[in-house]
């Protein structure tokens, strides 16, 4: 064994011992619990990537009613005196107090973070073999993608994709393992589920739901939204189209509708136009330490393994540790047209919970950072729980989707020879649903 070697082992044995008395079985009881910490905290402050003077375009989402406009997800809003008139999606609009500021916006939300961080175990090399790789396939229409990674899907062990899919009982039993404490099933399935959570709000029975351990969002705080106005130069105007190729004197609203819904004719659109901020842009991530201690992999006999348990503990934090460093690692936060973000300094990591008799707090911190020890961490911790490179793939079929669509029976008013009905066995049909 080279010296080198031998140092790389003897730090992997320091940051498993290290981890162990944070999560260990031994450690994670009553009364000590408490006086560990509960969370790992990282905060990271961040500006558009064009400077703090311009606008920043968050997550928009869908109005109250179908025809609103789009909205962005303010908090502490202060309204003016002023009112203002928006065209929503129908062309109908709206009309109300014009918002002069909010005291935050979510310029992305958890989910949204969720699937960004997510596919770290894709794109990322060194990641990639941490986690088992598997494909789901859905039935689609020729020229169209019916394969994707599971790693993508955004409901994880609980999207239709899986859990209809050829493999529905093992997913099933790992979900209902996993709900009565035990989760080695579902490290050895799908174990990104843990991280990142899910909810199996279509399942049967219980429907086991689980919360991320790792949660992170971006918010910014004292924004004033903006509106924006376009117009698109079309190359007709409607009496000139209407002229030349309808060939008739003028062209009707529906026509006209159709030229700028085609790009024929010219068209002015408004929308949201981003955010000014005015303070400051923070990404925020917390990992439950608490959530990952309540991790256990039982043996056959149902009493607790623990030396698999501790090996899942440090296999999670190691995950949800290099997850969410991921979007750091590949430079900027690239969350969409219009809102890219760049760091404005190191980010900061703390712990939070506790007392202050824990004394590894700076050897934690120092962990959190070290990639290369965390993936040396997960990579024997996946070797103890037998975790495999792949599982899968995960196919659905057409029969497995049609089976909550069943197919419709004789028409109400026809009898089942295909002939009208009596009244009277109408309205005996009509008396029967009433009761």
């Amino acid at each position: 064994m080279s010296a080198e070697q031998q140092i790389e082992d003897i730090e992997l044995t320091k940051a498993r011992k290290l981890l162990d008395e944070l999560l260990g079985v031994g450690v994670r009881v009553p009364g000590t619990a408490a006086k560990l910490p509960a969370v790992v905290r990282v905060i990271e402050s961040l500006e558009p990537a064009g400077g703090m003077d311009f606008p920043v375009f968050p997550a928009s989402y869908a109005g109250v009613l179908d025809n609103d406009p789009p909205v962005y997800d303010l908090a502490g809003v202060v309204y003016g005196d002023a009112q203002e008139t928006i065209r929503g999606k129908g062309r109908t609009t709206v009309t109300r107090p014009q918002i002069v500021k909010a005291d935050r916006c979510t310029v992305d939300s958890p989910q949204s973070q969720a699937n960004r961080t997510e596919v770290a175990f894709i794109e990322d090399a060194q990641l990639l073999p941490l986690v088992p790789q598997a494909s789901a396939s859905i039935p689609r229409q020729e020229g169209k993608v019916g394969k994707e990674s599971v790693l993508r899907l955004p409901h994880r062990i609980a999207d239709f994709r899986v859990r209809l899919s050829d493999q529905r009982d093992k997913v099933r039993l790992a979900i209902a393992d996993f709900a009565d404490g035990n989760a080695l099933a579902l490290l050895r399935l799908l174990p990104t589920s843990i991280v990142f959570g899910f909810w199996d709000s279509r399942g049967e029975g219980t429907q086991p739901k689980h919360a991320r351990i790792l949660l992170s969002r971006i918010d910014a705080f004292d924004v004033v939204p903006s509106r924006r106005h376009a117009l698109y130069s079309g190359p007709y105007s409607a009496d000139e189209f209407a002229t030349v190729v309808l060939e008739r004197p003028a062209a009707g609203k529906a026509e006209e509708d159709k030229m700028s819904e085609l790009g024929y004719k010219s068209v002015p659109s408004e929308g949201l136009g981003g955010v000014q901020i005015s303070g400051k842009i923070e990404r925020l991530a917390l990992i439950s330490l608490t959530d990952i201690a309540r991790l256990y992999c039982r043996n056959e006999q149902g009493g607790v393994d623990a030396a698999k348990t501790d090996a899942a503990r440090r296999y999670i934090f190691g995950l949800a540790a290099l997850a969410e460093a991921y979007p750091r690692s590949t430079g900027s936060h690239r969350l969409r047209s219009g809102c890219e973000l760049v760091s404005t300094s190191p980010h900061v990591v703390d712990l939070r919970g506790g007392d202050s008799t824990y004394e590894d707090g700076d050897a934690v911190k120092a962990l959190y950072n070290n990639r290369n020890l965390l993936v040396a961490l997960a990579a024997e911790a996946k070797s103890i729980l037998g975790i495999p490179n792949e599982v899968g793939p995960f196919t659905v079929s057409k029969e497995a989707l049609k089976a909550d669509f069943p197919s419709p029976g004789p028409s109400p008013s026809t009898s089942p020879a295909g002939t009208p009905a009596s009244p009277a066995a109408s309205a005996g049909r009509r008396r029967t649903k009433k009761s």
